[in-house]
């Protein structure tokens, strides 16, 4: 598949990383030429520099025969025009744009062929917030995946002395939550994935992946964990910014005491003046008596979400040693992640890798409706969905009948509102499956029995 990406940002390269890793033809457009340089450099792709909605620019990349435009530049306006020739010139079949302004919403018309021709509206700091009160909702897990129209979820738990995991078996694990209906899919240690069996011991780093029903998610995560979660009600965000301020709105709506911290005296006054109930405070994120003087060590959760990765990761270890009982750090290079399986981090968020994993799912199959990427970026899970003209070879048949290739892990099953994780039955039209996949080879084969 031929793919334009416009804008080599953190999430424009992002992305080419990820496509180039699964065989497409990628090509990236920008007027930063040092950073497409630097992305030359690491990734096997094509680059350009232009600007990147210019007809003459995009011919020259390649636009005649794309099959994909993905325009994530950091400007709305450039992106919709870039989308808009892609339509009218190329006739592009999938137009991806990164929109952020919500004033270009009001109008739900203002999107069609007719208009502005883009298929998919990507929103990274919309995806973020949204993935933070889904942490904050489930706290002790450092990852939340939702399917199936929020019927299933996917939990990832780190191993540590807060957790009733460290040194238990894998069949010790089951026992301990016996009476609910869940599936271990995955451990990752290290940053391999290791073979599960019921002998497997957690150790302390360890990620643990759990395939449930949304409505026991709470439930399940209350039993495993030694700290009791449930009364979280304040929370110091850092970062005014517009993840930050959108975070405080939703948090407040939720009933919580909400703190906020910036450097700068603007964002503080224009987040001061639209949440009045939120208490806004001029400083460093990572000035030590700034938070004893906001008393850290009674606040629940901690989360950094300012445009600085240092700034965030080590505010974040600060709380949490002074004291706060949750940590979230926001980062845009994913290359922390080591940090985070070594660290009191409770939680590590990327942008960047949410973003890619939307964008992904669309240069799937027809039948890939959702996926998410796990384990330090080589694992996927996707959600399948079952079309009676497209799946006859799948339809009627059970999951072992299937014949997964090696490593590829059936999560659950969601059918007419009910979700398993132990389905036995055979195949229908409509039936919605998700599926851990270890690696690309092993996508490749599980694409090619779909």
């Amino acid at each position: 598949m031929k793919v334009l990406i416009l804008g080599c940002c953190n999430i424009g390269s992002s992305i080419a990383k990820q496509l180039a890793y699964e065989g497409h033809e990628v090509t990236v457009i920008s007027n930063d030429s040092s950073g497409l340089q630097q992305l030359a450099s690491s990734v096997d792709v094509a680059t350009l520099t232009g600007w990147p909605s210019y007809p003459d620019v995009l011919r020259s990349a390649g636009a005649d025969y794309a099959d994909v435009i993905v325009a994530v530049t950091e400007v709305d306006e450039v992106n919709m025009v870039a989308s808009q020739v892609a339509y009218s010139l190329f006739d592009i079949p999938l137009k991806i744009a990164r929109i952020r302004s919500p004033h270009y919403f009001i109008r739900n018309e203002l999107f069609s062929n007719d208009n502005l021709p883009i298929d998919v509206f990507i929103d990274p700091e919309a995806l973020i917030v949204q993935q933070l009160t889904q942490l904050i909702k489930l706290p002790g897990a450092f990852k939340v995946l939702n399917f199936a129209a929020d019927k299933l979820t996917i939990l990832g738990i780190k191993v540590t002395t807060n957790t009733k995991l460290m040194g238990l078996k894998l069949a010790e694990v089951m026992a301990e939550s016996a009476d609910l209906e869940f599936k271990i899919i995955a451990v990752v240690r290290g940053g391999v994935n290791l073979v599960l069996s019921d002998e497997l011991y957690l150790q302390q780093g360890d990620k643990v992946f759990v395939s449930l029903a949304s409505i026991i998610a709470e439930i399940f995560l209350t039993s495993l964990m030694l700290n009791n979660y449930e009364q979280f009600e304040n929370i110091i965000i850092a970062g005014a910014g517009n993840i930050g301020s959108k975070l405080a709105a939703v948090m407040l709506d939720k009933g919580f005491h909400v703190k906020l911290i910036d450097n700068n005296l603007g964002a503080c006054a224009a987040v001061a003046s639209s949440l009045k109930s939120a208490t806004v405070l001029e400083g460093s994120v990572t000035e030590r008596d700034l938070l004893f003087q906001e008393n850290i060590s009674n606040t629940d959760i901690f989360c950094a979400v300012t445009n600085d990765d240092e700034d965030n990761v080590i505010s974040t270890l600060q709380a949490k040693y002074l004291g706060a009982s949750y940590g979230i750090a926001l980062v845009n290079n994913y290359e922390y992640s080591e940090i985070f399986t070594h660290s009191s981090l409770d939680v590590l968020l990327s942008p960047a890798l949410a973003t890619v994993a939307s964008v992904v799912a669309k240069t799937r199959k027809q039948a890939v409706k959702s996926m998410h990427i796990i384990a330090d970026n080589s694992a996927e899970i996707v959600e399948v969905v079952l079309f009676e003209k497209l799946h006859s070879r799948v339809i009627g048949k059970t999951i072992e009948q299937l014949r997964l290739p090696k490593g590829v892990v059936f999560c659950a099953l969601y059918r007419g509102g009910n979700v398993t994780t132990n389905f036995t039955g055979v195949l229908m039209p409509e039936d919605s499956m998700v599926f851990l996949l270890p690696d690309k080879a092993c996508a490749n084969k599980f694409y090619s029995i779909l």
